[in-house]
C-alpha cells in the first residue's frame, strides 16, 4: 500500500515537472519571437501614431453601419 502511494505521488511530480518544463519552454519562445519580430518586423507595425488611424477608421466603419442600418 505504501509503495503504491509511493509511485502514484512519483509519477504525480513527474508528470506535473513535464508540464511546468514544457510551458516555460513555450514562454521563453514566446518571449523570443515577440524580440524578433520588434527587431525584424515591419516597419510602422506598433506604433502608436497608427492607433490613431484605425480608430479613426473604426469609427467611420461605426457611422456608416449605423446610417445604412437607420439607428
Amino acid at each position: 500500500m505504501q509503495n503504491d502511494f509511493l509511485a502514484g505521488l512519483n509519477l504525480m511530480v513527474v508528470g506535473m515537472g513535464t508540464v511546468f518544463g514544457f510551458l516555460a519552454i513555450l514562454v521563453a519562445a514566446m518571449y523570443g519571437v515577440a524580440r524578433l519580430v520588434q527587431t525584424y518586423g515591419e516597419p510602422g507595425v506598433g506604433d502608436s501614431s497608427s492607433a490613431a488611424d484605425d480608430e479613426s477608421e473604426i469609427a467611420a466603419a461605426i457611422a456608416i453601419a449605423r446610417a445604412y442600418s437607420g439607428n
